[in-house]
């Protein structure tokens, strides 16, 4: 039997130093599961506030007994994507406030735990214990005989130096 867990509300964390937290950066998800069908396309919405006025956003993809892997990064000057994510299927523009994650042609493959993170961009190069606002969605992709995969929600924390690592 398998069971699809819904995500029970918001979720919202940070990592940060004590001189660097100002309270005023956030990234939000809505609640809920993406649930589609091969073939879809899939809008999975994040929306950010920050003083900052060139931060970074990626979005990551977390499997099940998998590590996050890094999809893409936004910012007012920069758009780029893994290798492993063509801009033709995973695209996302940054917009004032959100940056949606576009999924085009689902694959049963693309369900996953889904994560949208911001970095406020004053003070680079980044440095540890750097600020990251994470926040995460579920996404769901029926296969056409209707079967789900189990997609457990988990929230990240990692710093700067770890999420570096992840880029390369």
């Amino acid at each position: 039997l398998q069971v699809l867990v819904p995500l029970t509300g918001l979720s919202f964390w940070m990592f940060c130093s004590s001189t660097e937290c100002k309270g005023e950066e956030k990234v939000t998800q809505p609640p809920g599961d993406v649930i589609l069908t091969q073939g879809q396309t899939a809008t999975l919405k994040c929306t950010f506030s920050t003083t900052y006025s060139d931060p970074y956003l990626f979005w990551y993809k977390q499997e099940v007994n998998s590590y996050p892997k890094f999809i893409l990064r936004r910012s007012r000057y920069v758009a780029d994507n893994s290798p492993e994510f063509v801009k033709d299927r995973f695209d996302a523009e940054l917009k004032d406030s959100s940056v949606p994650l576009m999924i085009q042609d689902l694959h049963v493959s693309d369900s996953a735990v889904y994560y949208c993170a911001l970095r406020p961009t004053e003070g680079l190069p980044v440095q540890k214990d750097r600020s990251w606002f994470l926040s995460t969605a579920q996404l769901v992709c029926l296969g056409h005989d209707g079967f789900i995969q189990f997609i457990s929600a988990h929230l990240l924390i990692i710093a700067a130096s770890k999420l570096a690592k992840a880029l390369k």
